[in-house]
């Protein structure tokens, strides 16, 4: 869910920056931010957004260390390509902005957080198909 949450923050503030004023005349001719595109911005443009889609999925599949590890990163990635960013904001973009770096804060916090002692007489069973668990 958290994955989910930066993700959707990170596309809507992309979404809404184009609805700014010259902004998809710039794209439409090739620029940002009046200098040119180049190819491998664009590209670094899709990972920094592939990356939390990405996790959404290995946070269902990775056994815990391995999850524990590459949450780690990936969250260390987005906060540094989110202050990558921070060259010219307006108050929408610092908006979204203090809601995707919650939201990696949060990751953080939960993948570094010790896993709770297991109570006694707990017993856990499969819930459905993809592997879910309920009390």
């Amino acid at each position: 869910a958290l994955w989910t949450f930066v993700t959707l923050n990170l596309l809507f503030r992309d979404v809404h920056e184009v609805f700014e004023p010259g902004v998809a005349a710039d794209l439409a001719g090739g620029a940002l931010g009046g200098s040119p595109l180049a190819p491998w911005l664009a590209l670094a443009g899709g990972a920094v957004v592939e990356i939390p889609v990405a996790m959404v999925v290995l946070s269902r599949v990775l056994p815990w260390g391995a999850l524990r590890a590459a949450t780690s990163v990936a969250a260390a990635l987005g906060v540094t390509a989110l202050a990558a960013s921070s060259a010219v904001w307006d108050p929408d973009d610092a908006f979204f902005a203090a809601m995707q770096g919650l939201g990696h804060a949060a990751i953080l916090w939960t993948a570094l957080s010790p896993l709770p002692a297991p109570r006694p007489g707990l017993r856990l069973r499969a819930a459905s198909r993809v592997g879910a668990a309920e009390v």
